[in-house]
């Protein structure tokens, strides 16, 4: 189902959203482009991620590489807002020696 509506820039929003969601560390803008196979023009793009970056939904950071910067984008809500203090220490550590 969409989470925004019918508009262009929401279903692109819409389908950015889900493969970030899928992603485990994220995706690169060329990443984001190549999901659209190239039918889409940057600032559609631009559009759609400006949106989930406004509701909060997702997320960049620049990552240094050779040439100019590489924007790397991920999903926000699968980190904890409120991370609890103690908590969620041992269930993690755990959870890393098992796999």
């Amino acid at each position: 189902g969409s989470l925004f509506g019918s508009c262009v820039a929401d279903s692109v929003a819409d389908r950015i959203l889900e493969a970030l969601q899928a992603a485990d560390n994220g995706l690169t803008r060329k990443q984001i482009r190549d999901l659209f196979h190239g039918h889409l023009g940057s600032s559609s793009i631009d559009q759609a991620l400006e949106k989930l970056h406004s509701l909060g939904l997702a997320t960049f950071r620049y990552v240094p590489g050779r040439g100019p910067f590489t924007t790397l984008w991920s999903a926000t809500d699968y980190e904890d807002p409120e991370p609890a203090e103690e908590e969620t220490a041992e269930p993690e550590e755990s959870y890393w020696e098992e796999t």
